[in-house]
């Protein structure tokens, strides 16, 4: 691994499954206002069993609106890049059609990060929380992919939709309404990649 990776030591305890090793990070590309950041989970031994990537923007912390790194000085994160990848598919893109959503929540104080926004974990739980126990019990999840629009904020009604595409592809969009209520702002587009449980 090269050196201008971060890595995070880390324990996880689901359910009676023990698992330790490490996360790392790392750029490959930065745009005006936006980088790509890989993933990659090891075990101690710094075998992989997982990838990930994500965009993410520098939020300036007064105004709250996202810099420009082509700006920032001493050339801000380009020397962090690396020229790498993850052996995993890009982001896949499905609109859901949906009239009906199949869950309601109204976002509440335990809902928010740090900036006051409908925390991004939590919309996770909106989707999985669009299945019963019985689903769960016969299901894996394998994939994730979220793509983020618009906040949501405490009190904002939000309506998840679910589509499935196939026999292990679930497509959603959580939206709230707009403010006269006329028609619906999609927040998160997402699809869950799923198995069947043996």
């Amino acid at each position: 691994m090269a050196e201008k990776k971060l890595f995070y030591p880390f324990i996880v305890e689901p359910f009676q499954e023990d698992y330790t090793g490490h996360l790392a990070w790392s750029m490959n590309r930065i745009y005006r206002h936006f980088t790509d950041r890989l993933y990659v989970v090891t075990d101690p031994n710094g075998v992989p069993f997982g990838y990930g990537t994500s965009t993410w923007a520098l939020i300036d912390y007064e105004t709250r609106q996202p810099v420009n790194l082509e700006t920032l000085p001493d050339g801000g994160f380009h020397q962090a890049l690396l020229d790498e990848d993850v052996p995993i598919n890009g982001p896949s893109r499905a609109r859901v059609q949906e009239t009906e959503p199949v869950l309601r929540h109204t976002a509440a104080y335990t809902d928010l990060d740090i900036n006051g926004h409908f925390n991004s974990i939590r919309y996770i739980d909106l989707l999985l929380n669009t299945f019963d126990k019985d689903w769960h019990d016969t299901h894996t999840v394998r994939r994730i992919e979220m793509a983020y629009g618009l906040e949501a904020y405490a009190g904002q009604q939000l309506r998840v939709y679910r589509h499935t595409l196939s026999d292990d592809r679930v497509a959603f969009e959580v939206r709230r309404p707009t403010e006269d209520e006329k028609s619906e702002s999609v927040l998160v587009r997402a699809v869950l990649t799923v198995k069947t449980r043996n």
